[in-house]
């Protein structure tokens, strides 16, 4: 019988970031679906083109407005039934501000229930974490073995959970060039904007358990109750949103 013993140990796969440069500085980043399991590269690839087709479609105004520029180069009587095909086609996209505040409560919506996801996930690692007791393992190689195992896919699962952090922030930089072209801003939605930022920081600390912000608090409070908190600040502003005329 052999003294020793072989442990299966399957590493979760960590994926190269994938990304499509679009242009006017836009910049399209393939999202882990964690709901599923962990991620693989063709789920990456897969959330990437779900993205590049309406990304391209909200695209399409910039382009309309691209072609009539070109159209009026070198303008003559014989370019001017082009230029009138090309401002027609225009048309629709002249009353898009009202439009926008629908859109960016919207996203905000969409944003507030990604980190709510977030905030899940997390809960569940820092119990998973709670389960692991190295010390206990010593002399007992394959329990040991067995929770370095479990150890090093919760780092990589906290690490590509940080990573999916990182993809709200264009978000919101967008949103901020969209709010100063519509009519009007409901204040709920300035508001919201604001506590975003705060509940991604804190989300991090969290998650990384090394900055000084999460050092502070977690030395009179715990992390999953610190996150209650966040969790209980964005349910507050879905209702806010949740309560916006449409």
């Amino acid at each position: 019988m052999s003294a020793t013993q072989t442990i299966a140990c399957v590493d979760l796969p960590n994926p190269p970031p994938l990304n499509i440069s679009l242009p006017f500085g836009v910049t399209l980043s393939a999202v882990a679906d964690f709901s599923k399991g962990p991620p693989t590269n063709l789920a990456l690839i897969q959330s990437l083109m779900v993205q590049l087709a309406p990304a391209l479609a909200g695209m399409s105004c910039i382009f309309k407005i691209l072609n009539v520029m070109a159209a009026m180069q070198g303008i003559s009587v014989s370019s001017l039934p082009k230029i009138a095909t090309a401002v027609a086609n225009l048309t629709e996209c002249i009353a898009f501000p009202a439009a926008i505040v629908p859109m960016i409560v919207d996203i905000l919506k969409l944003i507030i229930a990604f980190l709510l996801g977030i905030i899940e996930t997390v809960e569940g690692l820092l119990s998973a974490q709670l389960t692991i007791n190295l010390d206990a393992a010593v002399g007992n190689p394959a329990l040991q073995a067995s929770l370095t195992c479990a150890q090093n896919n919760l780092a990589t699962t906290t690490a590509q959970l940080q990573q999916s952090l990182n993809l709200i922030a264009p978000i919101l930089s967008i949103i901020q060039t969209l709010m100063s072209m519509a009519p009007s801003v409901p204040g709920p939605i300035g508001k919201v904007m604001n506590a975003i930022p705060q509940a991604i920081t804190t989300i991090a600390s969290v998650l990384s358990g090394s900055s000084s912000a999460s050092v502070s608090a977690l030395a009179t409070t715990s992390p999953l109750e610190i996150l209650a908190d966040v969790q209980s600040t964005l349910t507050e502003l879905q209702s806010l949103l949740a309560n916006l005329p449409s």
